[in-house]
């Protein structure tokens, strides 16, 4: 079955060669990179890609499409992956991993964040010592060593950024080629919570879920995984259940709806926008809207009476 991805769009004829110095597989950050660099020193160089050639027209802002359909990754389906822990253990199917199925790789649609590994990170074992149990062990190489490299990428795909600004950079030997983007989204929100973030001594005092109690929910997590409340996070992310779920792909909800958030919860305006449709377009007979005061993103258990009020006015209408 032809994926939407390659109905789409399809490869650009190109030229034909029947004996090239190289053959690449894979177009992406690493088989673009090699065929780039040997096709510049003068080699003859074919790639061959598996996804297609896809142009600004075909890229469209649908999550559905782009997470649970597959449109710009690997489909698991005829790309299965296989998981085991051990060994002797028997391998399972398991959705592992992911990566750009199209001209251009992961470098397509990605999170584009060029972190430099710092300079105790190439000789870790010799600073921290051994791991037992494992390979563990200082790079062949020194940072000082690869900087040039860091510089010589930064350069060609124009990173932006302000170094000077992260006192935890590593040292450069050349500033960043693109001045730093203006501030927008989850920046601006982080920028302007700043101010409030409580002091050390605040936090050290705080009595709502402090770590031992966190730890209670914690290690019940690690004993029964995903439940309830958390199911999204499980669901979203294995495939059998992708087809479950696109059976409500642009469906609303149409029983009687009440949303209730914290006054000070970020999370409602994380994507700026969705809290409006949701009342409009998505929720066809939603009664009320509360934020209720003195709490964030946790707000049935910072202000469970108040919730629970909430809920029970609710159920009375």
């Amino acid at each position: 079955m032809m994926s939407q991805a390659t109905k789409a769009a399809t490869p650009a004829a190109g030229p034909r060669f029947t004996d090239p110095d190289f053959v690449v597989i894979g177009s992406g950050a690493a088989g673009g990179v090699i065929a780039k660099e040997l096709s510049v020193t003068g080699f003859t160089v074919v790639v061959l890609e598996q996804g297609p050639y896809l142009r600004p027209k075909d890229f469209t802002h649908d999550e559905v499409k782009t997470l649970l359909e597959t449109y710009l990754t690997n489909d698991w389906g005829p790309q299965p992956n296989t998981f085991r822990k051990t060994p002797s253990d028997r391998a399972v199917t398991q959705p592992a991993v992911i990566y750009g199925r199209q001209v251009g790789g992961s470098t397509v649609h990605f999170t584009a964040n060029y972190w430099r590994f710092h300079p105790i990170d190439f000789h870790e074992r010799s600073r921290k010592g051994a791991i037992a149990g494992t390979g563990f062990d200082d790079w062949p190489m020194t940072y000082d060593e690869l900087e040039p490299y860091y510089v010589k990428v930064e350069h060609e795909v124009g990173v932006s950024g302000l170094p000077s600004a992260n006192p935890f950079d590593p040292p450069r030997s050349k500033p960043l080629a693109m001045p730093p983007l203006p501030i927008k989204s989850s920046g601006a929100l982080a920028e302007t919570v700043a101010p409030a973030m409580p002091s050390a001594n605040a936090i050290a005092a705080c009595k709502w879920l402090p770590d031992n109690e966190l730890r209670v929910y914690s290690s019940e997590y690690e004993r029964s995984g995903f439940q309830g409340g958390l199911e999204e996070y499980r669901v979203r992310w294995i495939e059998k259940y992708h087809a479950e779920l696109q059976l409500f792909s642009r469906r609303t909800i149409d029983v009687p709806s009440l949303f209730v958030a914290g006054k000070s919860d970020w999370g409602v305006y994380q994507n700026p926008g969705d809290f409006e449709r949701m009342k409009t377009a998505v929720c066809t007979r939603m009664l009320g809207t509360n934020f209720v005061e003195g709490a964030g993103h946790w707000v049935q258990q910072e202000r469970p009476e108040e919730v629970s009020k909430l809920l029970v006015q609710f159920l009375k209408q």
